[in-house]
């Protein structure tokens, strides 16, 4: 496959060019996903990071139909649908500045550098921008957008549990990923694990985001933290991810947190 022209480039470019997240939809946002896709797709420079996004794709296709699956249970479901829309404005952000420019936001600099070597596990593309995105982006989307609805953030961690057959079909099926093979075979085993380290994420972003706000951490250092983590995230899955080290190895990724980085120490 040739790889992208200027012209095309610039298609992406435009796609990802959000220049006002409070008018944005998840609906745009799906829409927009789906147009990257494609040409990801068609040129084989992009291959890597198909991974991560079509499992963001999948993922907001389902949030943006939760206020019509559960109207009920979400208590403020305008300012969840803000959150999730200026939370994924920071991936096309990070996504629009490697395609023009070539170079990474520091907490992106080891997906984007793992997604360009040929042959790489789709797992570990996945969740490598997992990482920067949750630990690197949303305490910052949370900060910007004064998100403080706890209630309703972790009914929405419970509902994206139920997205990981979802995810691990396509990476299975789509990728040919012999890891998330073994998370559709073993269900429960794949859920827990999103747990232990997505969910756990998801809820260190709250607690970066407080770190942040109170000046107890700076930008640089959730940056330089979350970037040490996709490296760690590199160095255990070295060898190709297969299922019958998956237990040590994700036992290892369980551990990986942002709260490694220490406090600022007050004159």
């Amino acid at each position: 496959m040739r790889r992208a022209s200027q012209r095309q480039r610039a298609e992406l470019v435009s796609i990802l060019t959000i220049k006002d997240p409070r008018t944005e939809t998840m609906l745009g946002i799906v829409r927009r996903m789906e147009a990257l896709l494609k040409i990801f797709r068609a040129r084989a420079e992009f291959a890597g990071l198909i991974p991560f996004c079509e499992t963001y794709r999948l993922i907001a296709r389902d949030i943006m139909l939760i206020p019509e699956k559960t109207p009920k249970r979400f208590g403020q479901v305008e300012k969840l649908d803000r959150l999730n829309v200026a939370f994924i404005a920071y991936y096309f952000q990070a996504l629009r500045q490697f395609v023009a420019t070539g170079k990474a936001t520091r907490h992106w600099q080891a997906y984007f550098l793992y997604c360009q070597l040929p042959n790489g596990s789709p797992f570990l593309q996945m969740i490598l921008g997992v990482n920067a995105h949750i630990n690197g982006d949303f305490p910052h989307a949370l900060l910007e957008t004064r998100y403080a609805n706890r209630k309703d953030f972790l009914l929405m961690n419970r509902l994206l549990e139920d997205e990981v057959p979802t995810v691990m079909r396509f990476l299975a099926f789509g990728e040919k990923d012999r890891l998330a093979l073994g998370g559709v075979l073993f269900k429960k085993f794949a859920r827990q694990q999103f747990h232990q380290i997505v969910i756990r994420w998801r809820l260190g972003a709250w607690r970066s985001a407080t770190a942040l706000k109170t000046k107890k951490m700076t930008s640089a250092q959730l940056a330089t933290a979350t970037e040490a983590i996709g490296r760690q995230l590199i160095e255990i899955f070295a060898h190709a991810p297969k299922f019958d080290r998956a237990i040590p190895d994700l036992k290892q990724v369980q551990g990986l947190r942002v709260s490694l980085v220490k406090p600022l120490r007050r004159a």
